[in-house]
């Protein structure tokens, strides 16, 4: 057998049709001093004309030893001498992720060479001849919360300096998963035991509404309006009192007190912030012609004190996971799935349109930045709002907020530079990226900020005149997600709560004993142990920043370094034990 077809039998079948019909004029396999293949590409030489080997051992020489859970990313495949190299230095953990993106180069190395052993690696990864979103998406896998301060970029000279721009995007991309993703950690960090306790608060909620599942596909080909708090919906809020039953009107929390002010009912509120602070944009509110879409995690007062139609998402947390496995079906639903989230509450709000397909999906007050350094738009309740007086206006409190979250400047839809965060800036990169996924068209009507890429630029009167023409029966669709609501096996879940708290008492009895032997082997043992229990997903929601830097710390050789993080690590797992523990006996009073 050639090694075309033997390499052929360990790569994707979707691959293997893209191979079909590709050229590879462009390449020509020229012989070298050493006995083995080279080729040219575009005319220039992809690999040594003397030795590939012994030039691919000295590029992958500069990687040095790779450390525990690493991922690396080569940029170039060539003829692949370079990748071999760098397998022989993979460890069980690490992972390897190889993008090319000339598919002929590809397919003339799967004939001149046998890759079977890269091809056929459990932890090696291809991603050939993707563009933008398909790279985007394969390495949001691999870099995981755990692996983002272990990603290792190898660039193999030749291809990244023949296809130059390629490769500074994927460059890109790789940074901005990163940064994505350290906010995720930032935020498990500091709310993950925060998020894992309301939702347990909102147990009988969640069990007593129906998903937001009930939305999708129920607003195909209809327009929607996702409804932000940015400085610029100043400009054009009054507009949307004629979109009012011929778009789906779907704003945030934040600005859900001025539009209400304004006369301007949205037809779904969406929330996923679990703090307290974040129950002032809905506090005191009753309207029941409003359906509430929130997350699992929100303020528990949130869902308490909403009057109207109440809605679940979630976004994939452990403990959602397990509250739903006792939920036999919602109407002709047998499970939920996830919305998706950037990080805020508009990324959610924009997963839930593209998920009831509604078309377009208009954008307003999407600033993400801060135009004449305002925060938000007028009205929206401030927590600044009580240090208010003549010598200190809210006016100037949001400047000097502005000032010490760390400004940095993007260019807006105008060509000018404008104060913003670089989180905000995540924000937009996630749009940009998930906006490329989307089939229905993307407008951006917000009339200033720096969502630019993706999006088609509109005036909001001009939007609505275009795309919001006929009457819509939004509140009948809307009803329609009641037919929806859960069954729930109470009983085995009652069962099953008992267990997990006499589980979580020996837990804690445990994590006691372990914290005074002060015994590395021990610990390791009993973390193995506790990982397999039913409890661990309770345990692990609360301990993300301890398991985080005990991570780092396990790839030094420090001894008393990593007995104290084993130490700290255990003094977490006591608290949070005892923490859900009296929080599932409240779950069973409520039940």
């Amino acid at each position: 057998m050639d090694n075309y077809h033997h390499n052929l039998r360990f790569i994707d079948p979707a691959l293997r049709m893209r191979l079909d019909n590709i050229s590879t004029n462009h390449i020509s396999i020229h012989s070298t001093n050493a006995g083995i293949p080279t080729l040219k590409v575009f005319g220039r030489f992809l690999h040594s004309s003397y030795d590939p080997v012994l030039e691919a051992k000295r590029l992958v020489s500069r990687l040095g030893d790779l450390k525990r859970k690493e991922v690396v990313i080569v940029l170039g495949l060539g003829l692949g001498y370079h990748v071999k190299q760098i397998l022989t230095k993979l460890n069980p953990e690490n992972i390897l992720v190889i993008i090319e993106k000339d598919l002929a180069i590809f397919k003339v190395s799967m004939e001149v060479q046998d890759l079977h052993e890269v091809l056929s690696h459990p932890d090696v990864g291809l991603i050939i001849g993707d563009k933008d979103i398909g790279i985007y998406d394969r390495l949001r896998e691999v870099i995981t919360l755990d692996r983002i301060d272990r990603v290792r970029v190898f660039k193999h000279p030749p291809s990244t300096s023949i296809y130059k721009d390629y490769y500074s995007n994927v460059v890109n991309i790789i940074e901005t998963i990163i940064r994505q993703q350290h906010l995720n950690l930032g935020s498990l960090t500091e709310y993950g035991q925060i998020w894992q306790e309301n939702i347990l608060k909102n147990l009988p909620e969640i069990i007593n509404n129906p998903p937001v599942d009930s939305l999708f596909g129920r607003f195909k080909n209809m327009p929607a309006i996702i409804i932000s708090a940015g400085p610029s919906l100043d400009k054009n809020v009054e507009e949307l009192k004629r979109a009012k039953d011929r778009a789906l009107l779907i704003a945030v929390d934040t600005v859900l007190k001025p539009l209400l002010f304004r006369g301007i009912r949205p037809d779904i509120v969406v929330s996923c912030d679990a703090q307290e602070e974040n129950y002032i944009y809905v506090k005191g509110i009753e309207v029941e012609d409003i359906v509430l879409v929130a997350d699992s995690i929100c303020y528990p007062l949130i869902f308490e004190n909403f009057k109207g139609i109440k809605l679940i998402s979630s976004h994939g947390h452990p403990v959602m996971e397990w509250i739903q496995s006792y939920i036999e079906r919602y109407g002709d639903l047998l499970k939920t799935t996830p919305l998706e989230t950037g990080g805020s509450v508009a990324t959610v709000a924009f997963d839930l349109a593209r998920k009831a397909e509604a078309n377009p999906i208009v954008f307003v007050g999407q600033d993400l930045s801060y135009p004449g350094e305002r925060i938000y738009s007028k009205g929206v309740p401030s927590r600044l709002i009580d240090s208010v007086s003549r010598f200190n206006t809210l006016e100037m409190m949001n400047r000097e907020a502005i000032r010490n979250k760390g400004v940095v400047f993007a260019t807006d839809i105008f060509g000018k530079k404008v104060p913003t965060h670089e989180n905000l800036l995540i924000y937009r990169d996630w749009f940009t990226n998930e906006m490329k996924k989307t089939e229905g068209l993307c407008i951006n009507a917000t009339e200033g900020g720096i969502l630019k890429e993706g999006v088609k630029i509109m005036d909001l009167s001009s939007a609505i005149d275009k795309y919001c023409k006929e009457s819509i029966d939004i509140q009948g669709l809307l009803r329609e997600s009641l037919n929806y609501k859960p069954k729930v096996d109470i009983k085995r879940l009652k069962r099953d709560i008992k267990n997990l708290i006499i589980e979580l008492k020996g837990i804690e009895e445990i994590s006691q004993k372990a914290i005074k032997l002060k015994d590395l082997d021990k610990f390791e043992g009993l973390k193995g142990w506790i990982s397999k229990l039913p409890s661990a997903r309770f345990i692990t929601g609360g301990i993300q920043g301890i398991l985080w830097r005990l991570n780092k710390i396990e790839d030094g050789q420090d001894i008393d370094k990593r007995l104290e993080g084993n130490i700290s690590l255990f003094q977490g797992i006591n608290k949070v034990s005892k923490k859900i523990q009296a929080l599932l006996n409240q779950v069973l009073e409520k039940l």
